[in-house]
């Protein structure tokens, strides 16, 4: 588990001028809205951090790394923990930006606080919901149907937040661990039916 978790980090490493071209793209975004900086970097770092599933995938990589003592449920597992990391790291980057750009103008809000911490479980969501795609589809067929559900979720939790603060974050936790069990249970089947 160990060294799958950096291989990864050492794959996504060499992404280091698109990650920074995300951040200042990030930062033009804030003059948008700093909710869309913030959700549009925890899905770049996430996204980076799946996308690691295509390297894996590249040239019969899994066949190579399945023939190692790693079993294909703690593939699998590895693959929801790199997501929640970088999630995590895309989160407060771009939560730290947009804070101290808030407090320099004179605009931080206790609202822009509540709705940022929701921001993490739909980020998180939906890179999770991206790991049994990637896993089942092709890489072209696999984008098309990220893209799709992406915008779906997106649409439906940046509406909840608006609705009521304090039920919509109760009622997101307790989703979030209903929809990560599901995807990785879908995800563990789904290799488990696959012959590499």
């Amino acid at each position: 588990m160990k060294g799958l978790i950096i291989k990864d980090f050492c794959i996504m490493s060499l992404q280091k001028r698109f990650v920074l071209l995300m951040l200042i793209a990030g930062v033009f975004l804030y003059k948008i809205s700093p909710y869309t900086a913030i959700l549009y970097m925890s899905f770049i770092f996430a996204s980076i951090a799946i996308g690691t599933i295509s390297y894996d995938q590249y040239e019969n990589g899994m066949l190579y790394l399945l023939s190692t003592p790693v079993k294909k449920k703690e593939y699998v597992i590895e693959k929801f923990i790199v997501s929640l990391i970088m999630t995590v790291i895309g989160w407060t980057v771009s939560f730290l930006i947009c804070l101290i750009m808030m407090i320099i103008q004179n605009e931080f809000s206790i609202e822009f606080l509540i709705i940022s911490i929701t921001m993490l479980p739909i980020a998180y969501m939906v890179s999770s919901l991206q790991i049994p795609i990637k896993l089942k589809f092709e890489a072209e067929k696999s984008k098309i149907a990220t893209m799709i559900t992406t915008i779906f979720l997106v649409s439906l939790f940046t509406v909840i937040p608006l609705i009521n603060m304090n039920i919509s974050i109760v009622f997101l936790g307790i989703l979030m661990m209903v929809l990560i069990v599901l995807f990785y249970r879908i995800s563990i089947q789904i290799i488990s039916k696959k012959e590499y």
